[in-house]
């Protein structure tokens, strides 16, 4: 996950920004730091919105964490929840947490067909059929 790589002097600048400083990564270390961000770096669609209005293509419009952390140092600006949890990965020394910057939700396929089939009135064979092209059919571990 090299785009997430930010090295030590801009996790410091981060740090800064948040006025905080480098502790070793304790829980109570990880609530400080979050309730950090979360009073720092708004959660905001805007800034999104405006970079793939002037993107030419849909590859250009992911903002990764140097992006979203200079954005909220420049002028204040955040991200969505996605954009945010990515971009509070390294700074925040989550792989001592043995977190690996990944959100993950494992869904049961049976379950979820079954689900989707009632709410929107499709063939559990058709939800079923659409899941396996994605890959969404293997059992959760």
């Amino acid at each position: 996950m090299t785009h997430i790589q930010l090295d030590d002097a801009f996790v410091d600048d981060i740090l800064r920004f948040l006025k905080l400083r480098r502790q070793p990564p304790t829980y109570e270390y990880l609530n400080a730091l979050i309730g950090a961000s979360i009073r720092r770096v708004p959660w905001e669609s805007v800034t999104r919105i405006l970079k793939r209005d002037a993107a030419s293509k849909t590859a250009d419009c992911p903002r990764f964490p140097r992006e979203v952390w200079n954005d909220a140092m420049r002028f204040g600006g955040g991200g969505t929840c996605f954009e945010i949890n990515y971009s509070d990965t390294k700074p925040f020394m989550l792989e001592s947490f043995d977190h690996d910057g990944k959100h993950e939700i494992r869904l049961n396929p049976k379950t979820l067909t079954e689900s989707l089939a009632e709410q929107f009135q499709i063939p559990a064979e058709k939800i079923s059929a659409a899941l396996s092209l994605v890959g969404a059919t293997k059992e959760p571990v």
